[in-house]
């Protein structure tokens, strides 16, 4: 497996001990393919966005860099739940990568520095999303 891979999975094992009861893969599903019970809990997917700010040097090519990853988080409220209800179960995601970010280990994968989020700003109510870059 890359480095990288071995990092973002080392991430995933993380992220789980600080959200437990959600889902936490590496592997992005539809809306409509995952299991209610899934969508109910929250499921987070962690995805790779690319790599920035690289210091190359002579001998040590592509080194240094910073890796675009992207936490997307999907979950559903029930349909009879208010707009303020579903963006209180994504702004309870958020905390969760907040707590990720504090208590991760970067020894194993480097820094997580959240830089900005989107949300679904209850366009798509009963389902929510976040996107932390």
């Amino acid at each position: 497996m890359s480095t990288i891979g071995t990092r973002l999975d080392s991430i995933v094992t993380q992220f789980q001990t600080v959200a437990p009861s959600r889902t936490i893969s590496r592997t992005m599903v539809p809306f409509a393919e995952l299991p209610d019970a899934d969508l109910t809990a929250g499921r987070f997917t962690l995805k790779m966005g690319g790599a920035e700010n690289y210091q190359n040097q002579v001998g040590l090519a592509m080194a240094y860099g910073t890796a675009k990853l992207v936490i997307f988080g999907q979950i559903k409220v029930a349909e009879t739940a208010s707009g303020e209800a579903l963006e209180e179960a994504e702004l309870l995601m958020l905390e969760d990568v907040k707590a990720l970010a504090e208590a991760l280990d970067p020894g194993l994968t480097g820094a997580l520095m959240p830089q900005r989020h989107q949300q679904s700003q209850q366009l798509e109510h009963p389902w929510g999303w976040i996107a932390v870059e």
